[in-house]
């Protein structure tokens, strides 16, 4: 059972919606039971809507970080977590959509 402890992760994600609802992500944070950290900005797409109202409540009311800020490439965001969490078998996030996201 321990050793199965030891072989997860817990995975935040944040960030904003585009247009079309699609989900943008701004920061990606990982932490596993033996307190290392993980933690990455990425700069914005090439599309989406930072001006919309809802992306607008989502900086100003959840996290904070501007739509230009980053200093990893959007495009490398499935790379990032794929090389991140190889190693662990369990990877856990809270909520549906999260977990929906990172499939």
């Amino acid at each position: 059972y321990l050793q199965s402890i030891m072989c997860a992760v817990v995975i935040d994600i944040q960030g904003y919606q585009s247009v079309d609802h699609t989900f943008i992500v701004k920061e990606l944070a990982i932490v596993d039971f033996n307190d290392i950290e993980k933690h990455w900005i990425f700069k914005p797409p090439s599309y989406g809507n930072p001006d919309s109202s809802p992306n607008r409540w989502v900086y100003r009311n959840l996290h904070g970080i501007g739509w230009e800020a980053g200093d990893v490439d959007y495009s490398e965001f499935n790379g990032t977590l794929k090389t991140a969490t190889v190693n662990y078998i369990y990877l856990f996030a809270k909520g549906d959509e999260k977990c929906k996201f990172l499939g």
